[in-house]
């Protein structure tokens, strides 16, 4: 589990100076270019992802006509986000790499780091390990200050992931708590949740089952809160798992991988959903059930 990919937000409108004079219309490009960038938001929230991302495209090339960098990299950044969804990887990699760039140029510092997280998000993703530790181990000396506390937790969760790939468990935790209390500070509860549900993964790989267990549940009451369907499938997809490697309430972990593989299905998350099917084919075997699902 990871956190999603950090999207970032578009200006409703321009600032300008008091006045009483009415403020002049906007150019025709330019709200062509915010009516497609809204339009891509909107589907961007509806996890449409095919549309969205030929939405960002569309205004990316806009934003692009009219010099506007700041604004072509962000949408260049979400157009890399529905490109990852559909499962253009080689491309959200080009477009990330290009809004950092732009980013870098015209001194966007917090966004650059957003551009960079997702970099590595990406990597960690795809065939390129090599290429994220080569990513990682740049980043590092850079990650002293961060000029956004979100960031900062965000950037720790990924070091985290990847000091869990790498079998580094105590720097994977510290990673993870830190993370964990950055969100809870600033009140990003969901991303509070995944940091939970990282330690959860963490505990799983230590062969800690039953730790395992007591943080999927508090990852899943959180995300029930919060209405998250993502979170929650992942969650009852780690509590089911958990629960059959302790081999303690079998019943339950049944119910919770049933549940995930209804909800991944609905999702369209295909892959999570062979996952969770072998986890309940193990989970049966344990019941002395058939393993047909």
């Amino acid at each position: 589990m990871r956190l999603r990919l950090p999207s970032l937000l578009l200006l409703s409108g321009l600032l300008g100076c008091s006045s009483t004079k009415p403020p002049a219309p906007s150019p025709p490009a330019l709200l062509r270019a915010e009516r497609l960038a809204s339009q891509a938001a909107k589907l961007t929230e509806q996890e449409n992802w095919p549309a969205a991302a030929q939405a960002w495209q569309r205004a990316s090339e806009d934003y692009a006509l009219l010099n506007d960098r700041a604004r072509e990299a962000v949408a260049l950044h979400n157009l890399a986000q529905a490109e990852h969804h559909v499962g253009q990887t080689t491309e959200a990699h080009a477009h990330v790499s290009e809004a950092a760039r732009l980013n870098q140029m015209i001194g966007q510092t917090n966004e650059w780091w957003r551009n960079q997280i997702v970099l590595l998000q990406l990597e960690a993703d795809s065939s390129q390990s090599n290429t994220a530790d080569r990513r990682f181990l740049a980043l590092l000396p850079l990650a002293g200050s961060f000029p956004d506390a979100n960031v900062r937790g965000l950037f720790l969760n990924e070091l985290g992931l990847w000091r869990l790939r790498h079998g580094e468990w105590m720097e994977a935790e510290a990673a993870f708590n830190e993370a964990a209390a950055v969100f809870v500070r600033i009140g990003e509860r969901n991303s509070a949740a995944t940091a939970t549900a990282n330690l959860a993964r963490l505990r799983e790989k230590q062969n800690q089952p039953e730790a395992a267990v007591e943080l999927w549940r508090k990852a899943l009451d959180e995300f029930e809160k919060l209405g998250d369907p993502h979170g929650i499938a992942d969650a009852l997809f780690g509590l089911g798992r958990s629960l059959t490697a302790a081999r303690k309430d079998l019943s339950l972990a049944e119910d919770c991988l049933r549940r995930a593989t209804g909800n991944y299905r609905v999702l369209s998350r295909a892959q999570d959903q062979q996952q969770v099917l072998k986890a309940l084919a193990e989970c049966l075997r344990a019941r002395g059930k058939s393993t047909d699902p």
